[in-house]
């Protein structure tokens, strides 16, 4: 896979179930590692710099229920 989102851009990702979306979205975000090829979002590798790359790109996610077992006072 292979895709450039230049400045001012605003991308979405598509496709069918198990086309890879949810798996390409958590390596963009160093939330899974790489195998092997090259990953840079913003000039950043979010393998080794998953903070940088996160503080500098949104993520809206298909189901919001990260934590439906708190609640508060």
């Amino acid at each position: 896979l292979s895709f450039q989102v230049r400045p001012s851009e605003v991308f979405g990702l598509l496709g069918p179930n198990g086309a890879g979306k949810t798996t390409t979205v958590n390596l963009l975000t160093g939330m899974l590692r790489r195998d092997a090829g090259e990953i840079r979002v913003l000039g950043y590798d979010p393998q080794t710099q998953a903070r940088q790359v996160r503080q500098r790109i949104g993520y809206v996610p298909q189901e919001t229920n990260v934590y439906l077992d708190l609640s508060a006072v």
